[in-house]
């Protein structure tokens, strides 16, 4: 088996309270707490006996480039000496390492930097060097250091300070812009306008490529008159666009020849009116030829050339394109190529092909992308193997991947505040390319497992599935503790963007410590139900939406004629929508709904654990989890029935990666389901300061609560990790 890699994620936070109190370290949350730092320091005890046994490494250290500058910098340089035990640093380490350190200050705009390594030998003496461009004296060969620190000191930061556009027409000066400078957020940082020759000429390129793909296809992009202040780092650049006229494809005729290429079997004309570019003629040649493609004829191709060309105010072009087909292929063998424990018959079932079949390139392709999709393989690359003029094999080279995944899990949320846990994958089970995730999760306020076993595409481009989860939970007035196994089938309908899954769940549900649900539901039941989730998403980014839209919807169906105890339907629904204003604005809207109706009466046949609970980030934010929700006369949460939910959030970008947020919350909960949709209202308004990060927004939000009811907070400070809605 090959050695686990080791990696660390942030899942998401939960709620957060309304205020901070003194933690009962006597209490539940207090224990499971110290299951925490149990665990973690026998695994920092582990990781320290693994370090002892190995034989001593040399020292590096890296400083003055800040805390995160000087950690990325040091890890790039492990990275250089790889794994290997030697104890000392030797002189091309030492050279190879200032060359990095060089090229990484360089490319974050300090050009002119110094860097100072203290060297300590292996017989104890101490030596200085100094490097102010990576060609300074070579090191003696003969060096062996116990330990390097390489001191950076960075220079002046080169940033623009002016760019001024001479030539541009046919796009804007603030749009060209963003191809120099990140121009989003309020807050004009000189990070944000690094100055460097290379990254100078590459937005310069970006500029002209654009210009190119709009029609322009003479067009040039020069840099001159650049002015470099040393000192403060300001750089002042004219750039220099000579745009030519722009060309538009009036009209393509398109000509279809037979397999000899000398005869005309159809010819058509096609009306474009498309500006001209290379990109633009690559893509229709392929449409051309995607038909003869699939007929079998991988070697088709579209000859376009140029009928005439037209100058008025702009270059009007009509073109003629010839499709050869070329020789017409079959299928030979179909091989693979690199695969160790992944068995033969479970690949080539990924395979629409089959022997003596015309040879469809686009399905081969799909073939190729399907054997990616299993999730065991590195890579994935496919070639074609010429057998005869009329017969090709189809061989797919494989790269296998790890068999085995550790990961650890951290997080922090207001509500359940330190959560931490373990994610163990076994890829590749069986040589089938089945799939097996072990999960544990441990917070102050919960604890979970969750065992999944998966076999990827089993029928119809749908993954089987087999999920067995628990978990025991406190929520403000009740614990919730569950355990439930599931079985069913997954699939991806790409086309529409939408992932659908269907399954048969059987659940033991239980509301501990809650005496006063029993008018509400029953604390504890078998539940036996149909699941169908329906997820629609067409948002530029799952983790950092600005654009776009997503559609959820789950249908929970449980009845005691498939072998629970109680009968009710469960429905939830949600979406949300983002909308750019400017370049650095952003609305985002959210709603949702939520609905339980039963058989009979809520009391015999609707588990307590099914009602609704709202409230926390996710939701309203003026209420911690499961906050927004109805009460009793007692003051209980007993959650509702019904609610229907709303949220609308303005954010204004501070600078690429910060941002402040203004929202308003809306939900309407009903208790019963004969209020439905809701009788009772809460609002909350606030604000917040964003984090955007690669695993999603880290987010400070506060909330409001506009209209309170007896025993709900004045208002509650989140804090948590992912997009809201």
């Amino acid at each position: 088996m090959r050695t686990a890699r080791v990696r660390f994620a942030a899942p998401g936070a939960g709620a957060v309270p309304n205020h901070f109190e003194s933690i009962p370290w006597t209490s539940q949350a207090g224990c499971q707490l110290w299951r925490c730092l149990l665990i973690l320091l026998l695994l920092f005890s582990t990781l320290h006996a693994v370090a002892d046994s190995d034989p001593p490494k040399p020292k590096l250290k890296v400083s003055g480039y800040g805390f995160m500058g000087d950690l990325k910098l040091k890890n790039l340089l492990k990275l250089i000496k790889g794994d290997k035990t030697n104890e000392f640093f030797n002189a091309n380490f030492i050279e190879d390492s200032v060359v990095v350190i060089f090229s990484g200050l360089q490319r974050d705009g300090y050009l002119r930097p110094e860097i100072i390594a203290r060297v300590t030998m292996d017989d104890g003496e101490r030596q200085t060097f100094r490097w102010r461009t990576t060609l300074g004296e070579p090191l003696p060969r003969s060096l062996r250091a116990r330990s390097v620190h390489f001191r950076i000191h960075e220079g002046a930061r080169y940033h623009y300070r002016e760019i001024h556009f001479e030539g541009l027409e046919s796009i804007k000066p603030d749009d060209a812009l963003g191809y120099f400078v990140d121009t989003r957020g309020l807050l004009k940082l000189n990070a944000n306008r690094i100055y460097t020759p290379s990254k100078a000429n590459s937005s310069a390129s970006g500029l002209q490529q654009a210009l190119e793909r709009d029609g322009y296809r003479n067009a040039t992009v020069t840099l001159t008159n650049v002015a470099r202040d040393d000192v403060t780092g300001d750089v002042d650049v004219t750039v220099r666009v000579h745009q030519g006229p722009r060309h538009l494809v009036r009209s393509v005729q398109v000509e279809e020849v037979s397999d000899l290429a000398t005869n005309v079997l159809r010819t058509r004309q096609i009306r474009t009116n498309q500006p001209y570019s290379r990109l633009w003629l690559q893509d229709f040649e392929q449409q051309l030829v995607l038909r003869r493609l699939k007929e079998g004829y991988p070697d088709a191709r579209a000859i376009v050339t140029t009928q005439r060309a037209v100058t008025n105010e702009q270059v009007n072009i009509d073109l003629l394109a010839q499709v050869q087909p070329g020789p017409k292929v079959n299928v030979g063998q179909i091989r693979f190529v690199g695969e160790k424990e992944t068995k033969e018959s479970a690949m080539r079932a990924r395979i629409p092909l089959k022997p003596g079949a015309p040879l469809d390139r686009t399905a081969a392709e799909q073939g190729r992308f399907r054997l990616a999709r299993l999730g065991v393989f590195d890579s994935v690359e496919m070639r074609y193997d010429v057998v005869n003029d009329q017969t090709r094999d189809v061989v797919y080279e494989v790269e296998e991947g790890k068999s085995l995944d550790f990961s650890l899990l951290a997080g922090f949320g207001s509500y359940e505040l330190l959560r931490g846990g373990i994610i163990l994958d076994q890829y590749n089970f069986w040589g089938l390319a089945h799939h097996s995730q072990v999960k544990l999760v441990q917070s102050f306020k919960s604890s979970s497992g969750d065992y999944t076993y998966t076999v990827p595409q089993f029928r119809w481009g749908s993954d089987l599935f087999f999920t067995a989860s628990g978990l025991r939970r406190d929520e403000v007035d009740f614990t919730r503790e569950e355990l439930a196994a599931s079985i069913g089938a997954r699939r991806r309908f790409e086309p529409i963007a939408t992932d659908a899954s269907l399954r048969y769940s059987y659940q033991y549900l239980s509301a501990a410590d809650a005496d006063f649900v029993s008018d509400v539901g029953v604390a504890n039941a078998r539940v036996a139900a149909a699941i169908l989730d329906l997820r629609h998403d067409r948002r530029d980014s799952p983790i950092t939406p600005r654009s776009g839209y997503k559609l959820y919807s789950n249908l929970e169906i449980a009845s005691a004629a498939l072998g629970g105890e109680v009968d009710y339907q469960r429905v939830e629904l949600h979406g949300s929508y983002h909308v750019p204003i400017s370049k650095d604005r952003w609305l985002h809207l959210g709603a949702s709904h939520g609905a339980v109706f039963v058989v009979g009466t809520s009391a015999e046949n609707l588990p307590f654990n099914k009602r609704f609970f709202p409230g926390g980030e996710n939701s309203i934010r003026g209420y911690q989890q499961g906050e927004a929700s109805p009460r009793n006369a007692a003051g209980k949460l007993i959650g509702a029935e019904s609610y229907l939910g709303g949220n609308i959030e303005f954010e204004q970008a501070l600078t690429p990666t910060w941002s402040i947020v203004g929202f308003f919350d809306v939900m309407g909960v009903a208790r019963d389901s004969g209020q439905y949709p809701f009788n009772e209202l809460l609002y909350s308004a606030g604000g917040g300061l964003r984090w955007n990060t690669v695993i999603g927004p880290v987010r400070l939000e506060y909330g409001y609560n506009l209209r309170r009811r007896s025993h709900d907070p004045a208002g509650t400070l989140q804090v948590s990790i992912g997009f809201p809605f």
